[in-house]
């Protein structure tokens, strides 16, 4: 199947402040928990749009069962989590949104507490928010260390914490396609390069999964952020012996496992 990058819509009648993306596949075992938590939302003024890679367990099921959230399912075979979220992004109706994985949940306020901050700060175009990684420790956005932590070093994550003003898109095109594992790093990399606003706040949203691809993938991982560092960062040799330190500590990780 051949994947591009879509040109995101234009869409005139905006509905919701904030619309919730979640790109599934066969999620039956772990999306309970988000779909709880977003029914649990003290501010239910939101959508949820759900790219669906064509489900074949119970998935689908489960989404049109909570009949109680503004739900947008969309399903049909894609090209990754990234062609998804593209599909997802392109029907929003709302100005900002927010990306959660089938196996992340959202704190009760989280929705309340993303719409303050936007009218608080209403110039930004990403606001970043502290979150629960794997229910084991809280990490807080950074700021100014792409070049040393890729997407970390802006912001504590890209799921869960990250609120993005939609028509960033229209400057920085959507999520690469040709990164499978690391579009969101290289989406906030040009972010920082076009010198957009990021606006954080060590207030923590909710709980991100850690059973996902990247953190499966995390030899492949640390290539696709090797690429994008160096082309996006100023300094090359820098970045290629940081990943050479980073390619010996991960072989030493693996032979002690």
């Amino acid at each position: 199947m051949h994947c591009k990058n879509e040109s995101i819509a234009d869409n005139s009648k905006q509905t919701k402040t904030i619309s919730v993306i979640t790109a599934t596949y066969n999620a039956e075992k772990s999306i309970n928990q988000l779909i709880q938590s977003l029914q649990n939302q003290s501010d239910k003024d939101f959508e949820w749009i759900v790219a669906d890679g064509g489900s074949n367990d119970g998935t689908l099921s489960l989404i049109k069962d909570a009949s109680d959230l503004n739900v947008n399912l969309d399903s049909a075979r894609d090209c990754g989590i990234y062609d998804a979220l593209n599909r997802a992004v392109s029907l929003c109706t709302s100005d900002y949104y927010i990306v959660l994985g089938a196996d992340d949940l959202l704190y009760q306020n989280s929705i309340f507490l993303f719409k303050e901050e936007i009218k608080k700060s209403p110039g930004a175009s990403f606001y970043c928010f502290a979150l629960n990684e794997g229910g084991f420790r809280i990490k807080k956005p950074k700021k100014g260390k792409f070049w040393l932590y890729g997407l970390g070093g802006e912001c504590s994550g890209h799921a869960v914490s990250l609120v993005i003003r939609r028509s960033v898109h229209q400057r920085i095109g959507l999520y690469s396609t040709k990164y499978t594992i690391c579009a969101d790093q290289y989406l906030v990399g040009k972010a920082v390069k076009e010198e957009l606003v990021f606006k954080r706040s060590d207030i923590c949203v909710g709980e991100y999964g850690i059973e996902g691809f990247s953190a499966q993938n995390r030899l492949a991982s640390l290539c696709e952020s090797f690429l994008i560092k160096h082309e996006l960062c100023e300094f090359k040799i820098l970045q290629v012996l940081l990943f050479i330190l980073r390619l010996i500590k991960f072989s030493v990780g693996r032979s002690n496992d």
